[in-house]
């Protein structure tokens, strides 16, 4: 019997020794302060506005780089129109050709007497 009292007795002792051990709560501070939380925040704040504005300006770069591209065609295209037409006008004001319309469709006939010459 003694045995079994001693036996009672540890198994009280380690229930006790149980309840002593989950009873006892080990505080430890966090590794993160909270200033550290608020700075690590504002950095945040920081870079995802920053990335806003690079993602921004970025985007607006490529819309006037597209713009610019599109002037520049129309500009050549501009400058190849007025090729073409200061030609014609090289064709059409030929001399001989503005007296051949003059002589055959108008009638017109070349009266050296009456030609003056104007000098500025």
């Amino acid at each position: 019997m003694g045995n079994v009292a001693y036996q009672l007795r540890e198994k009280q002792e380690q229930a006790q020794q149980r309840i002593n051990r989950s009873s006892t709560v080990i505080v430890e501070k966090g590794r993160i302060t909270k200033g550290e939380v608020v700075l690590l925040t504002v950095l945040a704040i920081v870079f995802f506005l920053a990335s806003i504005f690079v993602i921004s300006n970025y985007a607006t770069i490529q819309s006037l780089n597209r713009d610019v591209h599109v002037l520049q065609a129309e500009v050549e295209n501009r400058v190849r129109i007025n090729e073409d037409l200061q030609l014609q006008v090289t064709e059409l004001s030929d001399p001989d050709r503005i007296m051949t319309i003059a002589k055959e469709k108008l009638g017109l006939s070349l009266d050296e007497k009456n030609v003056k010459v104007i000098t500025e």
